[in-house]
């Protein structure tokens, strides 16, 4: 049976939100599942102060959406999963240049990671390139239009974008914002499910001295599975084995 971990979490570090509802929830196999966040969540702080906080997205089961109300499908196994409501304090963040922010999100790990998701930027110049996470639109009277990157090495393969302004564009691997907007965009990362190097890694562990006829020969057979299966984990951005 699945498990589903359940929580609140502040956006971006991943502190959990007071006085909320978490912890490890049993659920059947390819249930469908429902799950609503309150839009907002005020929180007693030490001695009379309140803390209000505004929802964000949901991560659910490697999938990230901005509607507090989600509905999706619990795996097949018997994987354990995260269901994590996320929330900004209210009135925080604000200022700053006026452009596109980006994130990277790691589906795996429930959090977000220092990484740049973005590979590239039009118009010339409105990115400083990597490793900078935000594009500025007021460099032109054109559109932003910023290009994920295919994978990030050790975080998987890109998946989405969500963005959060109605006039932000998104389609595969781009988001497109209109000039002098400001927008945030989360690029979401995972290793890719079922893990296309399962079975190189089973090779090179199942390999055993016996099986050969000198020590010798069972390095090299040993040498030439790790080289593929490092090779197919850099393919697919997953952490070297």
């Amino acid at each position: 049976m699945p498990t589903m971990i359940l929580s609140s979490r502040q956006y971006p570090d991943r502190a959990e939100v007071p006085n909320t509802l978490s912890g490890s929830v049993p659920v059947a196999r390819n249930a469908s599942v429902t799950l609503d966040a309150p839009p907002e969540i005020i929180a007693a702080n030490s001695g009379s102060t309140e803390t209000k906080y505004n929802f964000l997205f949901w991560h659910t089961n490697r999938i990230i959406v901005g509607t507090s109300a989600v509905t999706f499908g619990a795996p097949s196994d018997d994987a354990t999963f995260f269901a994590t409501a996320w929330y900004v304090p209210k009135g925080g963040g604000g200022g700053g240049s006026v452009g596109l922010t980006t994130v990277a999100f790691s589906t795996d790990r429930d959090e977000v990671f220092a990484d740049t998701p973005i590979a590239s930027a039009t118009p010339n110049g409105a990115w400083a390139g990597p490793p900078a996470t935000f594009v500025s639109t007021t460099t032109s009277s054109s559109p932003v239009v910023a290009t994920a990157k295919v994978l990030i090495d050790g975080f998987g393969e890109f998946a989405s974008w969500l963005a959060f302004i109605k006039n932000v564009t998104v389609s595969a691997r781009t988001v497109t914002v209109p000039p002098n907007v400001s927008a945030l965009a989360i690029a979401a990362y995972g290793i890719p499910q079922p893990d296309p190097c399962a079975l190189l890694r089973d090779q090179r562990d199942n390999l055993s001295p016996g099986d050969f006829p000198s020590p010798e020969a069972f390095r090299r057979a040993l040498a030439a599975a790790i080289a593929r299966l490092h090779q197919c984990e850099k393919l697919h951005g997953e952490p070297l084995d």
